[in-house]
């Protein structure tokens, strides 16, 4: 009964907070799992619209943080960058596309690429802005090094370092 009365609108509301990337299916069946395990802390049944409410958005943020952790733990797997120059003469060709790319990269992109790959500091606990979560600072360097694959893929061809 519970679940007959409440899922429609638990799904809605799912799908407005999280749209369809956050599978408002699952997350809806998530939902009613703990619902149901947990009836027995419901204290007021007057407001079992609210509890429900409040397990759905817990379920919603609990699959937000393991997204971004998945994001995060493939924007560290990714692999280093190999680049060998020609000559002298391409090598400096190369410098001024990658710095005209960077360039063209919006400003919180550019500074969290440049702080972890040319200054290097993620490796030394540091390499982002105080302001600015560890979490968020990695993905936004992972989204530089996509946007700049992309921007220098008619330049150059990408190697993978081995393992």
């Amino acid at each position: 009964m519970l679940v007959a009365r409440w899922l429609p609108r638990i799904r809605g509301f799912l799908f407005r907070i999280g749209g369809a990337r956050g599978n408002p299916d699952d997350l809806a069946q998530q939902t009613f799992v703990v619902a149901i395990e947990r009836l027995g802390d419901l204290r007021d049944a007057a407001r079992v619209g609210s509890w429900i409410f409040g397990i759905a958005i817990r379920v919603q943020r609990a699959a937000q943080r393991r997204e971004r952790s998945q994001r995060n733990a493939a924007a560290d797997a990714e692999p280093e960058i190999v680049w060998e120059p020609r000559d002298e003469v391409s090598a400096e060709e190369d410098l001024r596309a990658v710095t005209r790319a960077l360039d063209r990269l919006p400003e919180r992109l550019r500074e969290a690429f440049v702080l972890r790959h040319v200054e290097e500091l993620a490796r030394r606990g540091g390499g982002r802005d105080p302001g600015v979560p560890e979490g968020t600072a990695r993905r936004w360097d992972f989204e530089a090094r996509e946007r700049l694959r992309e921007m220098l893929a008619s330049r150059f061809s990408w190697e993978e370092e081995a393992p």
